[in-house]
């Protein structure tokens, strides 16, 4: 009877790809769920104020955003069900 060993090594690389492949999974899922709601990742204005705040941040050491600083992010329209636009603007 010949029996063969492994060498610690060799699990511990088993371990490791099968790790990445759980890792590569999770990411990939939660990438497709996030994408479910058919809003487009880079079209999209959501990052647009963290942007804004950050680099606010950086160049006046504030942590609010105000309309000299940023005024189209003070500009907005709302729709009305009867399909009216009624725009709002706030100004400093």
């Amino acid at each position: 009877m010949s029996r063969t060993v492994k060498s610690p090594s060799a699990g511990r690389r088993a371990s490791r790809k099968s790790s990445r492949r759980v890792a590569i999974a999770l990411f990939l899922g939660c990438l497709g769920v996030y994408m479910l709601n058919g809003v487009p990742l880079f079209d999209s204005d959501d990052t647009k104020s963290n942007m804004l705040f950050s680099l606010n941040l950086l160049k006046h050491q504030s942590l609010s955003i105000t309309p000299p600083q940023a005024p189209k992010e003070f500009d907005w329209r709302l729709e009305q069900p009867d399909g009216k636009t009624q725009r709002l603007r706030i100004e400093a």
